[in-house]
């Protein structure tokens, strides 16, 4: 259970980070394309019209209109996007505008307000000439990337890191924008009680375990291994970073799954860790459910068992009562059972024989009846239904009765003689 969950978040996780530094990406993208269109057009005008950003500078009308631009569009994006906390766009000597040794310029939200920006001018020197290492990088690799987490010397604070965007133009390094992104952008990672002692902990670290963000407090400006070990760090995290894909390791105290995050080039790995009482209380209450879900299953099984056993002999019962009767000389008898099973076949079984019983009662009380109104002419012919045992009975009664019937003949020769001998004297 908890293991996909950890699973599953972690790689969610991934998706929130790429979507924030997207965001920013796309910013700087539409600064490029619209500075690629300013390189595109010939600027021969003379510079008249002093610089927003530094009145001290004059700028032809041409660049004059491109730095409100720049002014106002980077502003947009900073003031829409909370991730975003600030931005610049960096020039090399000479590629704002011709005959113009420096030009760069830095926006913000001032003193935090989302409504409220300010700008200021930035030397040459800051930036450049080894000023700034991304800077330089930037120059020479001519491609974007994102720079770890440090103090900004642009702001003073400790910012998430940098985007950086090259500006070039016929692959000729013209400058830079620069995104500063807000630690915020991780929140959405996910947050739970601070220090050690918290449950689960939402990490992005770089491949030398340095902390980039932590929604515990106290790993800022640490590394992975100051919690897990050198060695184990080294070992059994730090060499699975290279295959590019989920794993999972387990420690003395917790679980921890990681899931790469690439972005221009830079390798970062979000890591979603829970305390392993937590992480295998999820085990223990899924035992336990399936434990509960065995008993429960048993006794329903029992309880269908029973049931049906119950519907099944029902029959019998109803039989065993009609016994009674039958011991009682009751013969009105009648069970229906609709299936052709075993009680089925007995059922019937039973019919025939309460069938048989009926039909000799009635045909000895039948035969009886003539006999006592003097009828000796009642044939006692073989019937089929005298089977068995029940023949021995219709041969009894039929030898019973010969001798009363030939007493009867012996009794009326013997008065027909007497009356013949009176008449003749």
């Amino acid at each position: 259970m908890n293991q996909a969950y950890l699973q599953s978040t972690t790689s969610m996780h991934v998706e929130k980070v790429k979507k924030s530094i997207t965001d920013a990406e796309r910013a700087a993208r539409a600064v490029e394309d619209h500075l690629e269109t300013m390189y595109s057009d010939t600027d021969n005008a003379a510079a008249s019209v002093p610089s927003v950003v530094k009145d001290s500078i004059l700028l032809t009308p041409t660049r004059s209109y491109e730095e409100r631009y720049l002014l106002d569009s980077v502003w947009e994006m900073i003031r829409h996007n909370e991730n975003i906390m600030g931005a610049g766009v960096f020039f090399e000597p000479n590629a704002f505008q011709e005959n113009l040794p420096e030009y760069a310029m830095y926006l913000g939200r001032d003193n935090g307000d989302e409504n409220k920006r300010f700008f200021k001018f930035l030397e040459y020197k800051f930036y450049g000439n080894g000023g700034e290492e991304y800077y330089t990088k930037a120059s020479t690799e001519k491609k974007s990337f994102v720079v770890d987490p440090f103090v900004s010397s642009i702001t003073g604070r400790n910012h998430l890191s940098y985007l950086v965007v090259p500006i070039l133009h016929n692959d000729e390094f013209k400058g830079l924008s620069l995104w500063i992104m807000n630690v915020k952008m991780f929140n959405a990672l996910g947050k739970d009680k601070s220090g050690e002692g918290a449950k689960t902990f939402y990490d992005v670290i770089n491949h030398d375990g340095k902390f980039v963000y932590s929604s515990n407090p106290e790993a800022v400006g640490k590394n992975l291994s100051d919690y897990v070990g050198v060695d184990n760090f080294k070992n059994n995290i730090q060499s699975q970073f290279d295959k590019n894909e989920i794993f999972h390791v387990i420690d003395k105290y917790r679980v921890r799954y990681f899931a790469p995050l690439s972005i221009y080039g830079t390798n970062w790995y979000v890591q979603s860790a829970m305390s392993l009482d937590i992480y295998n209380a999820g085990k223990k209450q899924l035992s336990l459910t399936l434990v509960m879900a065995e008993v429960v299953g048993f006794i329903l099984i029992q309880l269908v068992i029973f049931l049906t056993l119950r519907k099944s002999l029902q029959p019998l019962g109803k039989l065993a009562k009609e016994s009674d009767k039958i011991a009682d000389g009751d013969f009105n008898i009648a069970i229906t059972y609709p299936y052709r099973d075993e009680i089925g076949k007995l059922i019937q079984s039973f019919n025939r024989i309460i069938e048989r019983f009926t039909y000799v009662v009635s045909d000895l009380q039948k035969k009886l009846g003539a006999f006592s109104s003097g009828d000796f002419g009642e044939e006692l012919t073989e019937d089929e239904n005298y089977k068995g045992d029940f023949r021995p009975i219709l041969v009894s009664f039929a030898g019973n009765l010969e001798e009363p019937e030939q007493y009867v003949k012996e009794r009326a020769d013997f008065f027909f003689r007497s009356d013949e001998q009176c008449r003749t004297g």
